[in-house]
């Protein structure tokens, strides 16, 4: 078997396998944050934390058990609106948007993509809804929100794993466009001035008129995508499990700058910093390469598997590994600076990617089946809080 084929099936494995107690996570946290909370998606609720003390200041539903919905993507957020996706309740493959007051956590609207969700849920349906056909029943359907939102400008752009990409008024829940890809897309897009880039598990990266959503172009590129692609100019930095980083100009139609190879898949999206690119590989490989060249400056290896993209703040690069572990690395040498066994009873496994607050001197990791759902660490490697949800 090969190392790629085997690290796939291990993480397929810790999403997928079911544990004992209450109902298992389908995938690890979502996690965003704005100057005063951070957000975290996960199992069948979004919560907020104070980034000052580490205490609970809302969640949504504002009860266990308030709705039967499963959070784990990245919730999208704007001053004005919190935007977080759903799968549905657990192997309905019937997911919903849901627009969130930032200070209290109230719905402020939902947008549902089936009839099943409609019902649950009371929202709306898009016009391109899955609806029941004879005698009530419904079409197979997968509405889940596997990828991140990005919120640009009052509007939330996402894929679904029903293989389209949707642009949504943030502030209304109005729908405004839908285009199609060939097969799931499970990233959050990327989006500049006038383009929306989008990919997805067909090998393919789509550029689309930000405006309507019609497609300018696409480029495949020999791989499953399921990182958020990098802007760096014009140039889109883009990791797939072809094992390579590749940046394609956007002003070409995407056409091929440069490639750089890797030891395994390259899952999650880069970070890039003056000019640097920080990514990792399943083989738990974290490199750093020139963003305008591809030109390799170094390559580490911290520990277990890498899944999330790194986060950097000052001259520090963070990244988590399955083990638990929260490394920081010099961003100029990739040399260890410290290392953190995450805080609890139960560390769990840092699968989502970590954030920094540079503004308030942290890093914040979301761990996969933990004793806490919220972690953070100062700069210096510091404990300052840990979370964990009343139940």
């Amino acid at each position: 078997m090969s190392r790629l084929r085997a690290a796939l099936l291990g993480l397929i494995g810790l999403v997928f396998l079911a544990g004992c107690g209450a109902p298992p996570a389908a995938s690890w946290p979502g996690l965003g944050a704005n100057a005063d909370l951070a957000f975290v998606a996960y199992n069948n609720r979004v919560v907020a934390v104070s980034l000052a003390d580490g205490k609970q200041a809302w969640s949504f539903p504002a009860s266990p058990g308030g709705n039967s919905d499963q959070f784990f993507a990245d919730p999208g957020v704007s001053p004005e609106m919190i935007v977080v996706g759903s799968e549905g309740p657990t192997g309905s493959y019937s997911g919903a948007l849901f627009g969130l007051d930032p200070a209290t956590g109230e719905q402020q609207w939902c947008l549902a993509f089936d009839e099943k969700a409609a019902q649950r849920l009371n929202c709306p349906l898009t016009p391109t809804a899955t609806r029941a056909v004879f005698f009530g029943l419904m079409p197979p359907v997968d509405n889940r929100i596997v990828g991140g939102i990005s919120v640009v400008d009052g509007v939330a752009y996402f894929g679904m794993a029903n293989n389209s990409i949707y642009a949504v008024d943030a502030q209304t829940g109005e729908y405004l466009w839908e285009q199609a890809a060939k097969h799931p897309v499970w990233a959050a897009p990327a989006v500049d001035a006038d383009t929306v880039y989008a990919v997805s598990l067909d090998h393919a990266l789509y550029a689309l008129e930000r405006a309507t959503g019609r497609i300018k172009w696409t480029q495949e590129l020999g791989g499953m995508l399921v990182g958020t692609p990098a802007l760096v100019g014009d140039s889109l930095l883009v990791g797939t499990f072809g094992k390579r980083l590749v940046a394609l100009d956007a002003a070409r139609q995407g056409a091929e700058q440069w490639t750089l190879s890797t030891d395994n898949a390259v899952w999650s999206g880069p970070a890039v910093r003056d000019g640097v690119a920080y990514f990792t590989d399943l083989s738990g490989g974290l490199y750093a390469a020139d963003a305008a060249t591809g030109a390799l400056k170094w390559r580490q290896t911290p520990g277990g598997v890498l899944r999330g993209s790194p986060a950097v703040a000052g001259e520090l690069v963070f990244i988590g590994d399955k083990d638990g572990n929260l490394y920081a690395r010099s961003a100029a040498s990739g040399a260890e600076q410290w290392t953190q066994k995450v805080a609890g009873d139960n560390p769990g496994q840092l699968l989502a990617s970590p954030l920094a607050v540079p503004d308030r001197d942290l890093v914040l990791v979301a761990p996969y089946q933990g004793s806490n759902w919220l972690v953070a660490y100062t700069t210096g490697g510091a404990l300052k809080w840990a979370f964990a949800p009343s139940q």
